[in-house]
């Protein structure tokens, strides 16, 4: 932990300012209440049972930037324990930027919503396709290879076209090996994206994640066409080899909306995901806000998953719930507050239910 600071005291230094820019993001997550009921046993009660259940979650976030660079890493914290989870540095060359590490680089917004919540009544899972997807799970993510967190280098410049428009080309490598008879070369992604003030932005993506493994996406963005409305649609598609030596094909359908009217924000979150045995999976979330004052928000959120037509990687068959939370959230000032509400899942396949009290305290400073 010593050595990780130090790391970034030193090179927040070398970039610049050291105080030029300081943040911190600290999330807290525990479950007041837990109550899990299998079908024909006798339900089980809890409180605060956080080593049983695994709800705490504490994250801490901090960034150093300078003028022309900056560095940044995130934290897993627990009683006792720190370990980081996220961290990275980044350099400025006028319109070309290199970052390197272990981090998100996505270009599309991907217009979530309940992002305090966990992600089964929030963001499930981010563009591309479902958790069990083996090709295309955050397709869209340049700082991850199919969701598995390995280190990456990225590099992309920033046109300028007529008065306000923007084409941004993105390069990376990752931190995975690909053998092509006796030569080896990396992972790599490729990304053009338009920026269009009139209408929105635009993605196009293509990434070789593995040996005969090909990634392809498109994504739009047209969040300036309607006043009050951010949606995004995407279409994602895997190209690779299974087991056996055969071509397979995964495809994922994004297509998310958040529409603002006053104190009312509508949402929906939906994927769409064909494995590679030919099976869909589905996830379909929407969410309804109200913010009664300036303090308090109501929400009431739902989803229905269905993993059930492929197995994870130990072979386990995914599942098929039925989601909903009702609940708050209480705004002491600008980025801190504290998310809390009834949880209810429902297996359809096992007949089991688990209803939760979550309590989230979020600040960013």
């Amino acid at each position: 932990m010593k050595k990780i600071v130090s790391v970034l005291l030193v090179t927040a230094l070398v970039c610049g300012s050291l105080f030029a820019q300081v943040k911190l993001n600290y999330r807290t997550q525990a479950n007041i209440v837990t109550y899990e009921k299998d079908k024909d046993k006798d339900g089980n009660l809890s409180f605060f049972d956080l080593e049983e259940y695994g709800s705490a979650k504490d994250t801490l976030a901090i960034s150093l930037d300078g003028e022309a660079g900056g560095v940044a890493a995130e934290f897993d914290v627990t009683f006792d324990s720190i370990k980081p989870s996220k961290y990275y540095g980044w350099l400025n060359f006028g319109n070309l930027k290199f970052t390197a590490g272990k981090f998100d680089s996505r270009y599309t917004g991907r217009v979530q919503y309940g992002a305090d919540y966990n992600g089964v009544v929030g963001e499930y899972v981010k563009l591309g396709g479902l958790k069990l997807a083996t090709m295309i799970l955050d397709a869209d993510n340049f700082g991850t290879l199919n969701g598995s967190g390995k280190h990456s280098m990225v590099a992309d410049y920033t046109f300028s076209i007529g008065e306000s428009d923007k084409l941004l080309v993105k390069a990376a490598v990752h931190e995975e090996d690909i053998k092509l008879n006796d030569t080896t070369w990396v992972a790599s992604s490729l990304g053009l994206a338009y920026s269009m003030s009139s209408v929105g932005t635009f993605e196009g993506i293509f990434r070789n994640t593995a040996k005969d493994t090909y990634v392809f996406g498109a994504y739009i963005r047209p969040n300036k066409l309607v006043s009050g409305l951010d949606a995004v649609a995407g279409f994602t598609m895997g190209m690779g080899k299974d087991a056996a030596d055969e071509s397979v094909t995964e495809m994922g359908i994004d297509v998310r909306a958040i529409y603002k009217l006053d104190a009312l924000t509508l949402g929906t979150n939906m994927n769409f995901t064909k494995y590679t045995n030919d099976k869909w999976g589905t996830w379909v979330g929407g969410t309804a806000a109200y913010a009664l004052n300036d303090t308090v928000t109501a929400k009431l959120v739902g989803s229905y998953i269905d993993e059930s037509g492929t197995v994870d990687k130990e072979g386990k068959k995914g599942t098929k719930t039925v989601n909903g939370l009702l609940g708050a959230e209480f705004t002491a000032m600008k980025n801190a507050k504290i998310s809390t509400g009834v949880e209810v899942r429902y297996d359809l396949d096992k007949e089991s239910t688990k209803v939760y009290v979550p309590c989230i305290l979020r600040v960013k400073l």
